[in-house]
């Protein structure tokens, strides 16, 4: 007979957010060749700060795509304190991890219509939410 033994962050994650903003931190960051066209994703792992209550270290994971740098403006911008210019390279690494971001959650579709945490856009900590 097998046995299954869940940790809290196992619980967490199958935790559904509400729709809204949230003080994230970035818990980690990889890169990874898409299977379809090779192409690079940039993968980034948050999780919600929130001391006070049960939604403290909820993690969203984001991808952002080479093809598609567009998506990944507002998240850069959360970091460079000015808008990204034409022709100017932004880094995406490691050193991201620990920083700490505003993250617009909404609801999202994954793995045959299972529901998620889709991080849809971003500001800067302490940053006015629209």
């Amino acid at each position: 007979m097998g046995r299954i033994t869940f940790t809290e962050q196992d619980i967490k994650r199958g935790t559904l957010l509400d729709p809204g903003w949230y003080l994230c931190e970035i818990t980690d960051y990889t890169e990874k060749e898409s299977r379809e066209d090779k192409s690079m994703n940039y993968i980034v792992d948050l999780k919600v700060v929130d001391n006070d209550t049960e939604l403290n270290g909820i993690p969203i994971r984001r991808y952002f795509n080479e093809k598609r740098n567009d998506l990944s403006k507002p998240f850069i911008e959360c970091f460079t304190n000015d808008k990204v210019e034409v022709g100017k390279s932004y880094e995406m690494s490691r050193d991201l991890v620990g920083k700490q971001l505003n993250v617009l959650v909404a609801r999202g579709n994954w793995n045959q219509g299972k529901a998620s945490n889709d991080a849809v856009d971003f500001a800067p900590k302490g940053a006015a939410v629209r």
